[in-house]
């Protein structure tokens, strides 16, 4: 059995022209050849952003248009694979455009830290924590009726939930900050729902000057 063809290099330009033509740097991706007209890249700034494509040109890719996690489809041919490419990138540059919607959030919280959760420096006590489970599983369920892909976040919230009983409050504000806004730099999370969700989670936790008004 004869060994697959990697793709031979004018092909490869004809890739890193396209990545040059939307304004990115060949350095900021990581490619590996898998045939003569199949291939895999990567986006290293966000491992989450990735593009393949098949010995039968068919490609699949994160993230995908409007918003979506991904996309799927078939090329007919080489020309036609390479302006998916084309999409896939445009798809990249716009979330990479958008930046991170949650970092103004997370530095007014950093900002805050000192003074607003100075006095939170114990962890809740196992009423809080009954509660702040029950809203983690409250804001689970929102994101499912949401239509998200909820499958990474169980993980999370379990941790979350653990963690709950074995750090400070302010430790805990700042941890769950961070997830949430993990799910906007996976593109988990929409940059078009990004508004409605934070405000969700501001009602649902009473995020203020005084984090986990648990109630």
């Amino acid at each position: 059995m004869s060994e697959r063809l990697t793709m031979l290099p004018v092909k490869q330009k004809e890739i890193t022209d396209r990545i040059q033509k939307l304004g990115f740097r060949k350095s900021e991706f990581s490619f590996t050849s898998t045939g003569e007209e199949s291939y895999e890249l990567s986006y290293k700034p966000n491992a989450h952003y990735n593009f393949k494509v098949d010995h039968n040109l068919n490609h699949s890719g994160v993230p995908g248009s409007k918003g979506k996690h991904q996309f799927n489809g078939r090329a007919n041919n080489w020309l036609d694979s390479l302006s998916t490419l084309e999409a896939w990138l445009r798809y990249v540059k716009e979330n990479v455009d958008v930046g991170d919607p949650w970092q103004e959030v997370i530095s007014e919280q950093q900002k805050l830290n000192e003074e607003t959760f100075g006095n939170y420096d114990e962890t809740l006590t196992e009423e809080e924590q009954k509660v702040f489970s029950n809203k983690l599983d409250l804001m689970l369920d929102h994101f499912s009726a949401l239509q998200l892909d909820i499958g990474k976040m169980k993980d999370d919230i379990a941790h979350l939930k653990d963690q709950s009983s074995k750090i400070s409050k302010k430790d805990l504000l700042l941890l769950f900050i961070g997830t949430v806004s993990s799910y906007m730099m996976a593109g988990i999370i929409p940059p078009n729902m990004a508004s409605e969700v934070w405000h969700y989670i501001i009602d649902l936790f009473s995020i203020s000057h005084n984090f986990l008004a648990l109630q």
